[in-house]
């Protein structure tokens, strides 16, 4: 199956689209960001598993659209995990095709520049999540967003782009405000 175009549409969106105002943590990110935009990009075209937020303030019992989500959640990881080095894996989202059975992932972090330097540390760990996964053999890419409060806007390297597409990664580094 051909990712492309779904992976262009899923990163032009998330470079292209407008973080909201007052998010704090990566699960805000996530939640009011990114989650959103993959969701209507991916439609009704494939399968997909997000986290489905369980918190212990939530009361119960969970509304039937919120039973489902943590049912999908669960039995993603029956083919959505990567094992390496007997530890388990697993991303943020995850897009899979129902006749090929390929899939591919999001993953995201977000932090805050503190010295006036980007987290360097931070970003190298979200690529090395990606790389695990493209080592899967169900994982055929990965779309990995970086969001990055306290800076104006992050410099783009269309040359790392071009690499990291190359080898199946889609990388996107946002400005948080």
């Amino acid at each position: 199956m051909d990712w492309t175009p779904l992976l262009d549409e899923i990163s032009g969106r998330l470079s292209g689209g407008t973080v909201p105002e007052g998010v704090q943590t990566e699960e805000q990110f996530e939640r009011q960001f990114v989650q959103p935009i993959v969701e209507d990009c991916v439609a009704s075209k494939h399968h997909l598993a997000t986290h489905p937020w369980t918190k212990p303030e939530m009361t119960k019992p969970y509304t039937a659209e919120h039973q489902k989500k943590i049912r999908i959640w669960r039995e993603c990881k029956a083919w959505a995990n990567v094992t390496t080095w007997g530890m388990r894996h697993t991303l943020d989202m995850f897009i899979r095709d129902e006749t090929s059975k390929e899939c591919i992932a999001v993953e995201m972090k977000m932090c805050k520049v503190k010295t006036g330097k980007l987290p360097t540390g931070e970003f190298q760990r979200m690529i090395g999540q990606s790389v695990l996964f493209l080592a899967g053999e169900n994982h055929k890419a990965v779309v990995s967003i970086f969001g990055v409060r306290g800076i104006s806007e992050p410099p783009v390297d269309k040359k790392m782009t071009a690499f990291l597409r190359s080898v199946g990664i889609w990388p996107v580094v946002r400005r948080v405000p």
